[in-house]
């Protein structure tokens, strides 16, 4: 028997939840900044507007989801399985894909969805994004500060 659990709008920023499961669940705007969820498994939930900037996913598993408008900016997603999912409008800026199974056709969008973000962002095979350098040092003056 699969039950549907309603969680729109759930704040457990920081929260340290290894190994949990949400199954066909309503995640929407659900607030999961800096939260420790290693292993943690999502399936056929829809997860829209989610905020998980920061959340340490290393090892999770996304199955069948709705995750348009989501924030992974700054999360760790080494060895993360995104199967079946739906990507648009994902901001990834800062974030860790290595190792993780996320293709470039799950992550380039469709004609007519909104472009998923890619900033300073490590993608599965080591390679990264776009890097925002305007605080980068580029002369070498490191000494001198």
């Amino acid at each position: 028997m699969t039950f549907t659990c309603e969680l729109k709008n759930l704040y457990l920023a920081s929260i340290l939840a290894s190994n949990i499961i949400f199954n066909d669940c309503q995640l929407r705007n659900a607030d999961l900044n800096g939260a420790s969820m290693v292993q943690a498994t999502f399936n056929d939930c829809i997860m829209s507007s989610g905020n998980f900037m920061n959340s340490d996913l290393t090892d999770a598993s996304f199955n069948e989801n709705n995750m348009r408008n989501i924030k992974f900016a700054g999360a760790t997603l080494t060895r993360a399985r995104i199967r079946n999912s739906i990507l648009e409008n994902v901001d990834f800026t800062n974030a860790d894909l290595i190792d993780s199974n996320v293709n470039i056709d799950q992550l380039m969008s469709s004609i007519g969805e909104k472009a998923n973000i890619f900033i300073n962002t490590r993608f599965p095979n080591s390679s990264f994004s776009a890097i925002n350098r305007s605080q980068l040092i580029l002369d070498g003056s490191a000494e001198e500060m």
